[in-house]
């Protein structure tokens, strides 16, 4: 399966689909666990999206990032230790709707996914749709020299239409690279989405948050 092409076919389909795409990532990172999880909630042709990702570690830093966009505005907000370190409107363009649709659909992390294994593909029915599932144990390399990895394995469940449902991924690699594991899930799911017309801060935030920028 050609990784470009599949993960171009996936885009396309997430961005013209109400949906919520998920994306949870659990490293081990020189003995700390690294954990982040990014959802992007979109209506059709991705004219609103509201993006949210979570980055925690062991020694409790949390910080989150939002963007949210309609279709003419793009709202940024970096939010550290219940601290809104910044807040700000630009105008939506072409470079904001290219970095909107790579958050919104996880394409480069998808053909990234799609170039790192040696995948076996099986055709199955799920819920009375044909799709293909791929699979793996063997890392064909990218990221890191296949040596150093110790064990891999990798499945994604692809639709007709190309839009990939769902992913994991499991890499442990040795010693010689500060990374020593990474788990990976993906999810993406076709559902109405009711998302304002009024770009407005997320209501995870508190009313007493102390706003700078």
């Amino acid at each position: 399966m050609n990784a470009s092409a599949t993960a171009a076919a996936h885009e396309a389909r997430v961005a013209a689909t109400p949906g919520v795409s998920v994306l949870a990532t659990n490293m081990s990172l020189d003995g700390e666990q690294v954990t982040t999880r990014e959802r992007a909630v979109a209506t059709a042709n991705l004219s609103r999206v509201n993006f949210v990702a979570s980055y925690t570690t062991t020694e409790g830093i949390d910080t989150t990032e939002f963007v949210s966009a309609n279709a003419t505005t793009v709202r940024n907000y970096v939010v550290a230790n219940e601290t809104l370190q910044l807040d700000s409107y630009q105008n939506r363009t072409k470079t904001f709707d290219r970095v909107i649709q790579s958050l919104a659909t996880d394409s480069r992390v998808l053909e990234r996914l799609l170039t790192t294994g040696d995948f076996t593909a099986e055709s199955v029915t799920i819920d009375g749709e044909s799709m293909v599932r791929l699979t793996t144990e063997t890392y064909a390399g990218g990221q890191y020299d296949p040596d150093t990895v110790e064990s891999y394995e990798a499945r994604l469940l692809v639709g007709s239409d190309g839009l990939v449902h769902s992913a994991r991924e499991h890499l442990v690699v040795t010693d010689a690279v500060p990374l020593e594991s990474r788990q990976r899930a993906y999810q993406f799911t076709a559902e109405s989405v009711d998302l304002p017309a009024t770009l407005r801060l997320p209501s995870e935030l508190k009313s007493d948050t102390n706003t700078t920028g």
